[in-house]
């Protein structure tokens, strides 16, 4: 495919993702099925576990099952965590090399995974960080703050419930808008071959501009997501699970409830790619418009980075 790369529009940028989706969804499928194995498995046994648990009177009498059920989903969680991971440096690479035809050809997606699966996991990391640190910094004094006006009065109470309010819009809205800003890193320490640091100030740079258009986009897909899994899950829960007058019985509301969860994790696994490519094409969207990208200086970088990775594995 030969491709002409241009500024995307919202509307530009959806149909690009889903032709990608949907034009490739056999190698798509094969691809999240091959990362997302191993947790799709273990999630199957976990959900079973904590199924099994609620309906039994064993718990009573084996206080240790909780704790074992927790540990349990911290290591499912982290081994889920380094797949997707995984999964999303390959995707990058991939999606990089479909949408941009031969006169770019990409490194094989495989290549140099771990090293650049450090990178990710550090950009993943700083991000968290970046996250939680600035939510604690509003959080802590706001409700220091808080608690001191209400002083014990009715209208003390309501002063806090008014501020808390107005603390969890405005702690919402950072994330979001902290979210869009790190919206290139992912795709520049894979694609780039830089250092966390660096694709973070890159996607800074990247973002200022477009925010809105990052925003309108992956609003779209989420919505899109959530309407297909609602449509596709919330029948096969209810048949499942029995008709409405049985599900609304004790047994079959967690039955239904795990069922409902267990099927929309699966779904929104397969439907992950779509939170891929748009990021992917996005970031090559700004590059041509701020930095006036062309197809050669890619193929030029790409192939830098492949010689690199030659001279590593002889070393």
């Amino acid at each position: 495919m030969q491709y002409q790369l241009r500024p995307l529009n919202v509307g530009q940028a959806l149909g690009e993702t889903f032709r990608l989706y949907f034009s490739n969804f056999g190698r798509v499928f094969l691809i999240v099925l091959a990362f997302q194995s191993i947790p799709a498995i273990g999630s199957i046994f976990y959900f079973r576990g904590i199924f099994s648990m609620a309906n039994s009177a064993v718990v009573s009498a084996d206080a240790s099952l909780p704790l074992q059920f927790s540990f349990t989903a911290i290591v499912f969680g982290l081994v889920a965590g380094v797949a997707g991971l995984l999964q999303n440096i390959y995707l990058t690479q991939w999606t990089a090399a479909k949408y941009l035809g031969e006169e770019a050809e990409a490194p094989g997606p495989l290549q140099r995974m771990w090293k650049k699966l450090g990178r990710v996991i550090a950009t993943a990391l700083i991000i968290g960080l970046m996250a939680a640190g600035s939510v604690l910094v509003v959080v802590l004094p706001i409700t220091l703050i808080s608690l001191a006006l209400s002083g014990g009065s009715g209208g003390g109470f309501a002063i806090f419930g008014l501020l808390t309010t107005l603390l969890m819009i405005a702690v919402y809205v950072f994330i979001i808008w902290l979210m869009i800003s790190m919206t290139y890193a992912f795709p520049a320490v894979i694609l780039e071959d830089i250092g966390a640091g660096e694709a973070i100030r890159r996607s800074f740079t990247l973002v200022k501009g477009e925010r809105w258009k990052i925003f309108g986009v992956f609003l779209l897909i989420y919505l899109m997501v959530y309407a297909a899994s609602l449509a596709l899950v919330l029948p096969v829960s209810l048949i499942s699970a029995g008709n409405l007058t049985e599900v609304l019985s004790a047994g079959n509301m967690t039955r239904f409830g795990f069922g409902f969860g267990g099927l929309g994790y699966f779904l929104l696994i397969f439907l992950s790619p779509l939170y891929t490519f748009p990021a992917v094409l996005l970031y090559f969207s700004a590059r041509v418009n701020k930095e006036d990208l062309q197809l050669s200086r890619i193929g030029d970088q790409w192939e830098a980075a492949s010689n690199e990775s030659a001279e590593d594995g002889l070393t």
